[in-house]
C-alpha cells in the first residue's frame, strides 16, 4: 500500500474497551491482528461514522502504526498507549485503485484537530478521551449553525457513542486544530 491510500475509520476504542483489547492482545502473544480482530467483531452500537484520511496522514501522527492483513482485506492499527486509544481504519472502496493524482481525499481541504471528547451517560459515568484526527475543512463562513452541522458532520463521529439511551451527551473541545477560527471551541451533542 501506498501512503497515498485512502482509509476509513471503522471504530476506535477508549477506557475498558481497550483495556479488553490490550488484554486480548496479551493473551495471543501482543498479536496486532488480535487487537484487529477483536475490535471487529465489537458491536455496531460502538463503531463511530466513518473518518476519512489517508495512510500518509495517519504516519504523521505521533501514534503507533501498524499495517494488519486481516480476512482478506488490509486495516491499520493506530496504537496511543499513553492516551489508551485504539483507532482501526481500513481501505475504502475509492483508495482501491487510487493514485496521489486522484486520491478522493486530496481534492478536499482538509485540516488536523486535536479533540477532548467527554461522554456524558444517565448514571453519572463520564468517559472523557483526547486524540488527533484530520477531518474535512470547516465551511467558510463560519455562521454558528453551518459551524455546528460541519461540527455534526466531521466530529460527532469520534465520540464512539456506544450509549444512546436517556439522557446521554457529548462534549467534543477543540485544543489545537491548523484551522485558528475552531480554537477552544466546544461542540455539545445529545
Amino acid at each position: 500500500m501506498t501512503s497515498s491510500t485512502a482509509v476509513e475509520l471503522v471504530t476506535t476504542v477508549t477506557g475498558g474497551d481497550y483495556e479488553r483489547a490490550v488484554d486480548t492482545a496479551n493473551t495471543r502473544g501482543g498479536s496486532t491482528r488480535a487487537v484487529a480482530e477483536h475490535l471487529l467483531n465489537l458491536g455496531q452500537d460502538q463503531r463511530p461514522a466513518g473518518m476519512h484520511t489517508t495512510v500518509a496522514e495517519l504516519e504523521r501522527s505521533h501514534r503507533q502504526l501498524h499495517d494488519v492483513e486481516y480476512d482478506g482485506d488490509t486495516y491499520w492499527l493506530q496504537i496511543d498507549h499513553h492516551e489508551g486509544v485504539y483507532a482501526l481504519y481500513r481501505r475504502t472502496d475509492a483508495g482501491r485503485d487510487a493514485s496521489p493524482e486522484d486520491d478522493p481525499i486530496s481534492t478536499e481541504r482538509t485540516i488536523t484537530v486535536d479533540l477532548t471528547i467527554d461522554n456524558f451517560y444517565p448514571d453519572e459515568t463520564i468517559q472523557t478521551f483526547v486524540l488527533s484526527a484530520v477531518v474535512a475543512a470547516p465551511p467558510q463562513s463560519l455562521a454558528e449553525d453551518d459551524l455546528q452541522d460541519w461540527a455534526a458532520d466531521e466530529l460527532f463521529a469520534f465520540t464512539g457513542t456506544g450509549r444512546t439511551t436517556g439522557d446521554s451527551s457529548y462534549d467534543v473541545t477543540v485544543t489545537g486544530s491548523s484551522e485558528a477560527a475552531l480554537l477552544g471551541r466546544c461542540f455539545e451533542f445529545g
